[in-house]
């Protein structure tokens, strides 16, 4: 974990468990192993809060904020060691056309394919279909309605 984070609403930071290990290790240890049996996070311990971070200096409309999640440092352990028991297998569940956000998969890579797909498109000229997202923006600015039919029209269901 890196220090100097930001508190979540437990209010606890990586430095004050590194510090206090001898004091409060074995409770953080307990809790570590209750979500392990059981499965799920507790409550409290799932708590997080959102908040808003300007992107410039003066930020005024709501796109010139990002939010950010503030998780207990206890979820951020918890989730850490999920993580890392699973990085090695995930790789195996997700389709080979992910890019990013897995190890030796660069997003730069599906510059690459999406370059050699339309290469091929203007020199074979087979039907062929590219739809380019914003993906900062789709999730809120999509019809989904109208791209489900426009798929389903050109034969992809």
């Amino acid at each position: 974990m890196l220090k100097d984070k930001s508190l979540g609403p437990d209010g606890w930071t990586q430095e004050i468990f590194s510090h206090f290990f001898h004091l409060m290790g074995r409770d953080l240890l307990e809790a570590l192993e209750e979500s392990r049996i059981k499965g799920s996070v507790k409550g409290s311990l799932n708590e997080t809060f959102v908040t808003l971070i300007p992107k410039t200096s003066n930020p005024e409309p709501f796109n010139d904020f990002r939010p950010i999640a503030l998780c207990n440092f206890s979820y951020k352990v918890i989730s850490k060691l999920i993580a890392l028991r699973i990085k090695d297998k995930i790789a195996l569940c997700i389709s080979k056309e992910q890019f990013g956000f897995l190890r030796d998969r660069l997003i730069f890579d599906a510059i690459g394919l999406a370059q050699g797909s339309l290469h091929s498109a203007k020199s074979r000229k087979p039907k062929a279909l590219f739809l380019k997202l914003d993906l900062k923006k789709a999730y809120d600015k999509v019809n989904w309605n109208f791209l489900r039919m426009m798929l389903i029209q050109v034969g992809l269901k």
